[in-house]
């Protein structure tokens, strides 16, 4: 028995309405503590405990505007993230906001303010073309707190590599560069090892707080 179009329509709209009503979301803006907003950063909603869900991603928009949909129910943290840029990221260095979704509902949200901070760089300089393929690498800002934030490797280039992290003003911060085989040393040529920490503070009103090391060798 043929069944009539216009049933099979009737039924798929039917399901689809269904579908809708079991998923949910959020919308809003977000902006920073100088009252800016945070436009081009991904808003990423990740869900909390073992109701399942995937994490979902948005782009902020000229005014800061973002909107989920289809997630399913339950709480998701959501982490504002700028590569490159000097926003922090509430899930690295704060406690990330929690927005609880609920089914056949779309409400608009008030984030926290993003704080501010300094673009931090690193600069690993390797003159003679020492770094392998296979070499590993650990770098990253650890704060007084222990937290621990890892850098982005914004480009490569003959020369070496530049990576960057948001960090916030005035507070004692300690770069961590860590490799098994590659040796480095400072910018004025003095050996640091497999490992190096160094402290560094940026001071509100100073420029992005830069640091140069060289790969010096290998073993």
């Amino acid at each position: 028995m043929l069944v009539p179009r216009s049933l099979i329509v009737f039924l798929a709209s039917v399901c689809c309405a269904f579908a809708q009503q079991d998923k949910g979301g959020f919308q809003g803006h977000v902006d920073d503590d100088k009252g800016q907003h945070v436009s081009g950063a991904y808003i990423v909603a990740t869900p909390q405990g073992s109701g399942g869900g995937q994490t979902a991603t948005a782009m902020a928009g000229a005014i800061g505007d973002f909107n989920f949909a289809d997630l399913k129910p339950g709480v998701y943290s959501v982490c504002v993230q700028e590569p490159g840029g000097q926003h922090l990221d509430p899930c690295s260095w704060s406690t990330p906001p929690q927005v609880t979704v609920v089914a056949g509902q779309t409400p608009t949200i008030t984030l926290p303010l993003v704080v501010k901070g300094s673009l931090f760089v690193l600069r690993i300089d390797d003159p003679n073309k020492t770094w392998g393929a296979n070499d590993d690498l650990l770098t990253g800002i650890t704060l007084p707190s222990g937290r621990f934030s890892p850098l982005r490797m914004a480009g490569v280039d003959m020369t070496g590599r530049t990576y960057d992290v948001a960090v916030p003003f005035d507070t004692p911060l300690v770069l961590y560069v860590s490799s098994s085989h590659l040796l480095f040393s400072d910018d004025k040529g003095k050996s640091l090892g497999h490992t190096a920490s160094i402290p560094f503070k940026h001071v509100t009103g100073g420029v992005n707080a830069r640091l140069t090391i060289t790969v010096s060798g290998r073993n």
